[in-house]
């Protein structure tokens, strides 16, 4: 007689070894298959929708949020996925309404207040760009993607922008962006 009792735990652990291996489509089987299992584990349709965002299958991936949001209304990574997806597909307003969302479940995130920074620019909201880059900088100072977002908010301030172009290129000194960043403080 077979012992199914921890068929989803082992298939979920499979599941995160590969999804941190960036071996995401086989990450997204296995959830797939621990969701037969357990229909509605949030573990499960989390890494999944994560999954399907890293693979470039965006109307999946918002099919996950979707149900995500529905089944555990009360977590914020579901509606930072949305915001992600909606970021993918340039619905700048309703991506920064649903990391708004995230954020007002978990403020404690810097990636969401990353994205939120960075999705104020298109809609040329740049003083709250800047407000969201630097709460998320003080829950880390090295977060790239608020140090990235609290420059754009300080273009045209040449000596702060500079700063923290500096600051960005030496924690990340193979990021192309960061040296570009640099290089346009220096000219």
């Amino acid at each position: 007689m077979r012992d199914d009792t921890n068929g989803y735990d082992r298939l979920l652990t499979r599941a995160e070894a590969a999804f941190n291996l960036h071996r995401y489509h086989l990450a997204a089987d296995l959830c797939e298959q621990a969701l037969v299992e357990e229909p509605n584990r949030y573990e499960a349709m989390r890494m999944l929708g994560a999954c399907c965002l890293n693979t470039d299958r965006l109307s999946e991936a918002l099919y996950w949020s979707g149900r995500l949001i529905e089944a555990f209304p009360a977590e914020a990574y579901p509606h930072y996925l949305r915001g992600s997806v909606l970021t993918r597909r340039h619905a700048w307003e309703e991506a920064l309404q649903a990391v708004q969302n995230a954020l007002a479940r978990d403020a404690a995130e810097p990636d969401y207040f990353a994205l939120a920074s960075a999705l104020c620019e298109p809609l040329s909201r740049f003083e709250e760009a800047g407000h969201y880059a630097r709460a998320g900088l003080l829950l880390n100072p090295e977060h790239a993607g608020c140090l990235k977002a609290y420059m754009l908010s300080l273009m045209g301030q040449e000596r702060p922008f500079r700063e923290v172009a500096e600051r960005l290129v030496q924690l990340r000194p193979t990021d192309a962006e960061a040296h570009a960043l640099l290089g346009q403080a220096e000219w």
